[in-house]
């Protein structure tokens, strides 16, 4: 399975999240969405470049808050210069560029960093309007098909080890964005026609 398979929802809607992991969840969203809402961009710049500064100038004109889910800590450490205020991103190592898989980490890192990989998704997948870098990440395929449905996250969540206020706020976010997501779909089937 490909990050951006088909098959990729098949296999979401039967994951579920164990505790501590959710806990964590709850802890990364509640402080991102800050019950305002969000944009989510993921920027894949290490074995699959991107023009990652003409990606800066649309993060710098954002008027919400802006989740970035990145690769790269070059990306990282420039956003952080053009951007202070509502920017929000997960610690990641510096590899020099490499991608994780072509550098040697020990267990604790590989789960430490696939527990932000996954934490990240899901943030990218609940926001309100989610960007990516490049298109042929499968990762960001992913990130964008959570965004369209979101009820899978949803799905990953045994709401018996999250907060109760939590699971609400994340279930009305769920559900907000999939009627918007429904509607967006329904009205691009239409043609806008001038009437004289």
């Amino acid at each position: 399975m490909w990050g951006g398979a088909p098959a990729s929802s098949k296999i979401l809607c039967l994951i579920r999240l164990e505790k501590w992991l959710c806990q964590e969840f709850e802890e990364r969203w509640t402080k991102i969405d800050g019950g305002e809402g969000y944009t989510g961009i993921h920027i894949r710049n290490t074995d699959m470049k991107s023009d990652f500064k003409g990606t800066l100038d649309v993060i710098k004109a954002l008027p919400d808050r802006v989740f970035v889910a990145t690769d790269s800590a070059q990306v990282q450490n420039d956003l952080a210069c053009i951007r202070a205020e509502n920017l929000y991103m997960s610690k990641i190592p510096d590899f020099g560029g490499k991608p994780l898989h072509h550098f040697p980490v020990n267990d604790l890192e590989k789960t430490e960093i696939t527990t932000t990989a996954i934490l990240d998704l899901l943030i990218l997948g609940l926001s309100r309007k989610c960007l990516v870098s490049n298109i042929n990440s499968g990762y960001s395929k992913l990130a964008l098909m959570l965004q369209r449905n979101p009820r899978l996250i949803l799905s990953m969540i045994d709401r018996r080890n999250v907060s109760e206020v939590f699971y609400r706020r994340l279930r009305a976010r769920v559900i907000h964005n999939w009627i918007f997501n429904f509607w967006l779909a329904a009205i691009s089937r239409f043609k806008v026609v001038q009437v004289r």
